[in-house]
């Protein structure tokens, strides 16, 4: 209940505490798409983090604040706090995440290195080699118009999508894929595999950002009044979202469009 999650919370942060838990606010208010209140609540567990010398925690929050940031296009945002997130920790999850996030934001030069890196320093991780490069790759064939390679490497990670180290990527990201190839079943099939599976990350963004992806997917296949449905769903997650997101105004146009109005 909401009573013991906030004593939980509150146990879990300040001075001598690692505050990691600041992640989980932060990444509960980016799902409602608050992406502003959850930036403020990963700086503030950042910066206690820092103060207490958890520094790796420090690392990862500024990689997931930068993370959200990607996923909406706010890529100045992101790729300021994925070099700083380097700076605070550089193991192989902080790895990882930078290299999707330059990968997202049209970084491929920057992904490369760090998957070199990875690859050179963890040659036995066999998640990293197996799902978190490729999906890397897979982010980077995407975001230079190469979607012919990038849904060759996402369809070859089908077999790890339920897998936790996915985190709903490898479906996003082929999902996106197809949207930009019209392919509009195709892309129903991966958000809806998304949206079939909440448990496996529950505050994820990416879960949110599924219902938007759901709309455009079945407005591709023809079936307007469903596609109604599904953008009426996104918009009604994000009712409380950042008015100056552009994929909020995006998918109002879109509805409005859809409505004839």
């Amino acid at each position: 209940n909401r009573e013991a999650a906030t004593q939980l919370f509150n146990a879990s942060i300040g001075l001598g505490q690692t505050n990691a838990a600041y992640g989980w606010e932060a990444r509960t208010a980016a799902f409602r798409g608050q992406v502003h209140a959850s930036h403020d609540l990963f700086r503030r567990g950042l910066q206690l983090a820092v103060q207490g010398g958890f520094n790796e925690v420090a690392s990862q929050l500024a990689l997931s604040d930068a993370e959200i940031h990607a996923t909406v296009n706010q890529c100045t945002d992101a790729t300021q706090e994925a070099t700083e997130g380097l700076g605070l920790g550089r193991d192989n999850f902080a790895l990882e995440r930078a290299s999707r996030i330059y990968a997202l934001c049209g970084q491929p030069a920057l992904a490369a290195t760090l998957v070199k890196e990875l690859t050179s320093r963890y040659p036995q991780a066999t998640l990293t080699l197996r799902i978190a490069v490729p999906m890397t790759e897979g982010a980077s064939a995407l975001s230079r118009g190469d979607y012919a390679q990038a849904l060759k490497i996402l369809a070859g990670l089908r077999i790890y999508d339920r897998a936790p180290k996915s985190e709903y990527w490898i479906q996003y990201l082929r999902g996106l894929t197809h949207l930009r190839l019209k392919n509009g079943a195709e892309a129903v099939a991966d958000f809806r595999s998304i949206l079939d599976h909440r448990g496996e990350n529950p505050n994820s963004s990416l879960y949110s950002l599924a219902r938007l992806g759901l709309a455009r997917a079945t407005l591709l296949t023809g079936d307007t009044a469903l596609a109604r449905r599904a953008y009426a769903d996104f918009l009604e997650t994000w009712k409380d979202a950042d008015e100056d997101l552009e994929l909020l105004a995006q998918a109002r146009a879109e509805l409005a469009r859809l409505s004839g109005t």
